[in-house]
């Protein structure tokens, strides 16, 4: 059990104490950071090589068991492509309209492989 003091080091200073070691760190997800970045006048040119690269969440929403999900759903007819294309399709031409205006300012398609786009495209878009 942690003191408070060695609480609040690990908490507000980053700093574990004597002997204990970290084995995951959790932060905000890539498009709450470009948010907040965003929200402090940063460019999406800063944002990008600072932080984020171009696709939001990449690596756990492409992962295979989120794919053989949304196969399966497709291959059993649960759901038709039309939806989740019609979702991220409007998604894309509102992100694109937008990033015309405005590319330092307005991500392009960098939400479009997030973990929200995707649920809401295959899982709550598509029920009845």
């Amino acid at each position: 059990m942690l003191s408070f003091q060695d609480a609040f080091a690990l908490i507000f200073l980053g700093t574990p104490p004597a002997g204990l070691a970290l084995d995951a760190i959790t932060q905000a997800t890539p498009l709450d950071v470009m948010r907040q970045k965003l929200d402090l006048n940063q460019m999406i040119s800063e944002i990008r090589q600072s932080h984020c690269g171009d696709f939001g969440g990449r690596a756990g929403n492409g992962s295979a068991t989120g794919s053989a999900r949304r196969l399966y759903l497709l291959a059993r007819r649960v759901i038709t492509w039309h939806i989740p294309a019609s979702m991220l399709g409007a998604m894309l031409v509102a992100a694109g309209v937008f990033w015309l205006a405005d590319p330092e300012t307005h991500p392009s398609r960098f939400h479009l492989f997030s973990g929200g786009a995707i649920l809401g495209a295959f899982f709550i878009a598509t029920t009845r």
